[in-house]
């Protein structure tokens, strides 16, 4: 489950919208595999990130929807 974590790195370092749109769609692949999957991207602290990458204002809509995709799925499975 190595890689949320590189995953949340990359969330943390990258500036480029396509890239963190498809950071974020990637970690949310990994969540939906099995419940282990999903712990694992949530500890990672990627949640926070990924919040305020949806609320920044000068965010790609591609970028937001992934988030939301991402976020609503969480909230379902926790």
């Amino acid at each position: 489950m190595q890689g949320a974590v590189q995953l949340a790195l990359t969330l943390s370092a990258e500036t480029e919208d396509h890239v963190l749109a498809a950071t974020a769609w990637s970690l949310g692949q990994i969540g939906r595999h099995t419940p282990e999957h999903a712990k694992a991207v949530a500890t990672a602290n990627v949640l926070p990130r990924l919040l305020d990458l949806h609320l920044r204002q000068d965010s790609s809509e591609d970028l937001v929807m992934k988030v939301r995709c991402l976020s609503a799925y969480t909230h379902v499975r926790t």
